[in-house]
């Protein structure tokens, strides 16, 4: 816990995880632990810390968590290594981007970690949700527009918004496929089967190189 502005503010500080994407047998328990968390919506607000001077491969996480609607703000972390790196990072681009709040900080400077708390005190009572969404290619949207429905009757949004979780059926991911019934798994892997034929590429393949393709463009 701590307070500031008159306001108390609970921190549950989770295991650093790269991605959502969890495989029940091969994964640390530790990653499990934060992916059940984040899924849980037990969080007011997910702080999302992005190491800058591995920008790349850090925003893979936040593109997943933007893709879920779930509240978050990105604070981007180590900004004076980057300086001394002669790598800039436009904040502003960022943010207009992933249409989401944005924190850049140097963790060591007071006035920072003040800037940080008054954004958290803000976002975690009015709730801001990004409409951030990846342009992924058409036969996959059409795939999502086809299940996305179906996975809000069947689990009403329970674990995150269905898009998100219909993309997680088409990528087989373990966790979705857990909680989906048959008519679910069934009707995802028709649709996978939809994307192949028409990409000639594996549909899991087809959805993590279209982020990775968003990501690769933001960071030039």
């Amino acid at each position: 816990f701590y307070r500031y502005e008159n306001k108390a503010i609970k921190v549950v500080d989770l295991p650093g995880i790269y991605a959502l994407d969890v495989n029940e047998t091969a994964t640390a328990l530790d990653e499990k632990i934060a992916r059940d968390y984040i899924l849980s919506q037990q969080a007011d607000l997910i702080i999302n810390i992005v190491d800058t001077s591995h920008l790349e491969h850090n925003l893979y996480l936040t593109i997943q968590l933007l893709e879920m609607e779930l509240p978050i703000l990105v604070v981007l972390n180590n900004m004076d290594d980057t300086t001394g790196k002669g790598i800039k990072i436009d904040s502003d681009e960022l943010t207009r981007n992933l249409d989401c709040p944005l924190v850049s900080l140097i963790a060591t400077r007071a006035d920072d970690i003040r800037t940080l708390k008054a954004s958290i005190n803000q976002l975690a009572e009015n709730k801001t949700l990004s409409t951030f969404c990846i342009d992924y290619p058409l036969e996959v949207k059409a795939a999502l527009d086809k299940l996305s429905p179906l996975v809000e009757q069947k689990l009403a949004n329970r674990f995150g918004n269905s898009r998100w979780f219909a993309g997680k059926l088409l990528e087989r991911d373990g966790f979705a496929l857990s909680h989906a019934d048959a008519v679910l798994t069934e009707t995802a892997e028709k649709l996978r089967g939809e994307i192949e034929e028409k990409t000639a590429e594996d549909a899991d393949i087809v959805i993590v190189d279209s982020r990775y393709g968003f990501i690769s463009l933001l960071v030039q």
